[in-house]
Order: C-alpha cells, then structure tokens, then sequence
C-alpha cells in the first residue's frame, strides 16, 4: 500500500465489511482497523497506530468525547521525519459521553507486537466502555501534519 492511498484502502475495508464511514459501530470498525494495520507500507516509511480518547473541543466549540483510531506515517530523510500523513477513525460521543471513560493514549510502538498493542487497548476500561456507548457520529479522514 502506498502512503497517499491509505485512507481509501481502510474505507475500501471498512464498507466491504458493511461498515459506513459516517455511521460506524466501534466494535466491528476496531477489527477492520487492526487488520488494516497488518497491510505493510511501500518505501522506507515509520509506520505506527495509536488508540486515543478524551475530552476535545469539536467544530461547535463544545468540549466532546472522543474515541479515535490513527495510523500514522512519516519518511525519514536523514535526520529526522518529514511528511507526516495520519489515518483517522474518529467517533464522536458528544459533550455528555461516556463518564467514566479517563483520557488514554496506547501506540504501536510502545509494544513488541501488533498482537499485544491490540491486547492492551481491548483491555483498557476505556475501551471497553466506549465499545458499549454509542457514538452520535463517526468519520474517516486522512491528514497532513
């Protein structure tokens, strides 16, 4: 998979297992992303995922939770990265969401494996209570940072 076609390999994923970019369910979304993670990357690219969730403020203003898959890349040049370039999967729980859901952040790169990356983040409390709490809207973008 190349770099610029990695958002529309997930969507490509995600519909074909019946998903909606815009009315996504968080469980069946976290298992197209995890083997969406598996697909390698053409060229000498850094390539790492993350699971993260809080309270952010939304296009309205409004301090919203949260909940957000991201795979992120970036070339190296030499000395440092350059052209970094994320997949996001958001959803949005609106300003009330879940309560007892803390901010988190678990990369990729803080484990020896993709397999106990997955294992931590389907642990995690936050998790587990996001995946019961439906969101009240979700989306797939990619962004340049």
């Amino acid at each position: 998979m190349q770099i610029a076609n990695a958002e529309t390999e997930l969507v490509r994923r995600l519909e074909a297992a019946g998903l909606s970019p815009t009315a996504l369910e968080p469980w069946e979304t976290w298992r197209v992303f995890k083997n969406y993670l598996q697909a390698s990357v053409d060229g000498d690219v850094y390539d790492a995922a993350s699971f993260q969730c809080g309270r952010f403020e939304d296009d309205h203003d409004e301090l919203a939770f949260r909940m957000t898959f991201v795979r992120q890349f970036s070339e190296w040049d030499g000395s440092e990265d350059t052209g970094i370039r994320r997949v996001v999967v958001d959803f949005d729980y609106g300003p009330i969401g879940p309560h007892q859901a803390a901010p988190i952040e678990i990369w990729t790169h803080d484990f020896p494996t993709l397999a106990e990356f997955a294992s931590v983040v389907e642990a995690s409390p936050q998790f587990q209570v996001l995946l019961n709490t439906r969101p009240r809207r979700s989306e797939v973008y990619g962004e340049e940072l």
